[in-house]
C-alpha cells in the first residue's frame, strides 16, 4: 500500500496480483488491484475486484458499490452507474456524492424526470455546497444553450431552479455570481435574452470567467451580433490562458 500511496501505481498492481497467487481472498491485495486498476484507468479490472470485495469485505460494501459505479459512469456506462448507484443507502456517508452522479446519469441518458426528481432531493440534503447549485444551473441552462438544445429540464422542473436560487441567495450569499448566473439562466430559457446579456456582462466584469464569456457570445451570435460576440470569445480563451496548467 506504500508504493500505492507513492503513486507507483502499476507497481502495486503487480504486487496485488502476485499476493494473490497464494491467497486468493487476501483483502488487502484485492484492494490494492481495485484502487490502482481506478488509478490507470483500467476501469474494467477495478470492477472485477470491485464486485470481489463487495462479497469479501461486506462491512465496506457501500465504499466498494460507489467506486464501482463511478468506473461505470466514466466508462459511459450510465445505466449501470445508475444501477449500482441506488444500492447506496442513505446512511452511507457515500450517498450524497451518489446523488450528484445519479443526477449527472440521468442526464447523460436523456431521463427528464428522472434528472429532475434528483436534483430536487439532492437540493435537500444537509451537505449541499455550492458546485451543487451551479452544476444545476449550468445542465438546466447553460448546456442546452452550449447544444443549441430545448430547457427541456427547467420547463418540467421550474421549482427546482426556484429552490436552487432561494438556497443560493439564503446560504451561499459570498458565490453571489452563481446566483446571478442562474438568474440569468432563466432568463434565457424564458426568451429574455437582452435582460440575460446585461446581467451576465454585469456579473463577468465583477467575476470574469472565461465560461461567462464564452456563453455571452453565444448570445450576441445568436442574435446575430458576430463581431461582439467574437470579441467575447477572445475574451473567454485569453482568460483561459492566463490560468497556470
Amino acid at each position: 500500500m506504500a508504493l500505492y500511496k507513492q503513486g507507483r501505481r502499476g507497481i502495486s498492481l503487480h504486487i496485488g496480483n502476485e499476493i494473490l497467487t497464494q491467497d486468493r481472498n487476501y483483502l488487502l491485495a484485492h484492494q490494492l488491484i481495485a484502487y490502482s486498476s481506478m488509478s490507470l484507468q483500467s476501469r474494467r479490472g477495478a470492477v472485477q475486484e470491485l464486485e470481489h470485495l463487495q462479497e469479501l469485505h461486506p462491512d465496506y460494501v457501500d465504499v466498494y458499490q460507489f467506486f464501482q459505479a463511478i468506473c461505470h459512469y466514466f466508462e459511459g456506462k450510465y445505466a449501470a452507474s445508475v444501477s449500482v448507484f441506488q444500492q447506496i443507502p442513505t446512511q452511507s456517508a457515500y450517498f450524497h456524492d451518489a446523488l450528484r452522479y445519479l443526477f449527472l446519469s440521468y442526464i447523460a441518458l436523456g431521463d427528464t424526470a428522472k434528472a429532475g426528481e434528483t436534483a430536487t432531493e439532492l437540493l435537500q440534503t444537509d451537505d449541499l455546497v455550492i458546485a451543487d447549485i451551479y452544476t444545476i444551473f449550468d445542465l438546466f441552462f447553460y448546456t442546452p444553450l452550449k447544444e443549441k438544445s430545448e430547457f427541456t429540464l427547467y420547463a418540467f422542473f421550474p421549482q427546482v431552479v426556484d429552490e436552487a436560487l432561494r438556497i443560493c441567495e439564503s446560504r451561499f450569499t459570498k458565490y453571489g455570481y452563481v446566483c446571478l448566473y442562474g438568474k440569468a439562466g432563466s432568463l434565457i430559457a424564458d426568451h429574455e435574452e437582452d435582460k440575460a446579456l446585461r446581467l451576465l456582462e454585469g456579473v463577468v466584469k465583477r467575476y470574469p470567467r472565461a465560461e461567462l464569456y464564452e456563453y455571452i457570445g453565444d448570445l450576441y451570435r445568436n442574435k446575430g451580433e458576430k463581431t461582439v460576440a467574437q470579441g467575447r470569445y477572445q475574451q473567454a480563451f485569453l482568460l483561459a490562458e492566463s490560468f497556470p496548467k
